[in-house]
């Protein structure tokens, strides 16, 4: 565990339990002394691995078995260690460990269209309860993917299928690598560039449409202008840039505030962060939800509160008519004149 990655170690009091929540064994549990973790319940699946928001966790990464197709192609195969019989080879314990955002980072970097899954029965499986966000996050994944003019496909195949052949395929050596940070190609290795994010711009030296058509963010946050004070705590705290401030100068007319809801993980630090409640709890974005859109971000501007004389950031209303006090005086605090005082010695 890189306890720096971690939100709650962040943020005092944040707000996320994605470990702990996928754990299946409990091992991960919230107390009021913070997070604690019970090495002898884990059982090594890798559903928090795949859960964290900000890979705070770490696990040797899968690897899988490259086998050609019957047009040539190569596919990945993935087996569950609970599917088929046991003397089959399983390389992952879970295969919703394997997060939909590493199944395109690791193809990519593998050079396959395909990954072939060998499951077992979820439904019997403890493990299984993260099925339907897995399915919902590979939606959101596939149709990324596609905007940006790269297919890849998802078959289930029984464990008979399994190829057994000498010549069907090896294993990739992707090593002890971060599952959401790192994937190494076939032989010859090559080393390739850490992601700071699951989320970042996976997509970046892959082929385009321009422009590439926007798809609905995984993950959503609600945001009230109207009781927002611009103290930019949320932007500092935002591990992925999500939510973003940008200003050439303290006066300058293009300064704007904003979030890219497309890098959003969910953390949640951004509302733990924000006192004044302007922004909601992440939640998953439904298969139906929103329209996809992309950037969102509002114009500011620079004014000198009337009452206390400090510079503050706020909305360019559309009406243009601005606050002539700053959030702290608009709290209807009764200005104190000399409170601070020097007294003679004795």
């Amino acid at each position: 565990m890189d306890a720096a990655r971690c939100v709650h170690q962040r943020v005092r009091h944040a707000s996320c339990t994605a470990c702990e929540t996928a754990c299946p064994t409990n091992a991960w549990q919230s107390t009021g002394d913070g997070l604690t973790f019970d090495a002898d319940a884990c059982d090594r699946c890798g559903l928090c691995v795949a859960a964290c928001p900000t890979q705070a966790l770490t696990l040797p990464a899968p690897q899988p078995l490259l086998a050609r197709q019957n047009n040539g192609a190569q596919a990945a195969w993935w087996r569950c260690e609970r599917a088929g019989p046991p003397d089959h080879p399983a390389n992952a314990p879970c295969l919703l460990a394997l997060s939909p955002a590493w199944l395109h980072l690791a193809a990519r970097r593998l050079g396959v269209h395909e990954h072939v899954f060998v499951p077992g029965d979820c439904s019997r499986c403890a493990r299984g309860a993260g099925l339907p966000e897995w399915q919902r996050q590979w939606r959101g994944q596939a149709a990324l993917a596609a905007s940006r003019g790269f297919a890849l496909h998802l078959r289930l195949a029984p464990a008979a299928d399994w190829p057994t052949s000498p010549d069907a395929g090896a294993p990739a050596d992707l090593g002890r690598r971060r599952f959401f940070r790192r994937a190494a190609p076939p032989a010859p290795v090559r080393s390739s560039p850490p992601l700071s994010s699951a989320r970042e711009d996976i997509w970046a030296s892959a082929p385009t449409t321009p422009p590439p058509a926007p798809v609905a963010p995984l993950w959503q946050v609600d945001f009230d202008r109207t009781r927002c004070t611009l103290c930019l705590a949320c932007v500092h705290v935002c591990p992925t840039n999500t939510i973003f401030f940008i200003a050439a100068r303290a006066d300058s007319t293009t300064t704007r505030f904003g979030f890219d809801l497309q890098k959003c993980t969910g953390c949640g630090l951004c509302t733990a962060a924000c006192d004044s409640g302007a922004l909601a709890p992440p939640k998953p974005t439904p298969s139906d939800g929103p329209p996809a859109h992309g950037p969102e971000s509002w114009p500011l501007r620079t004014q000198r509160c009337q009452r206390c004389g400090v510079d503050f950031r706020q909305f360019a209303s559309a009406d243009g008519n601005p606050h002539l006090t700053c959030p702290t005086c608009a709290q209807g605090r009764p200005a104190r004149a000399g409170r601070i005082v020097q007294t003679s010695p004795p």
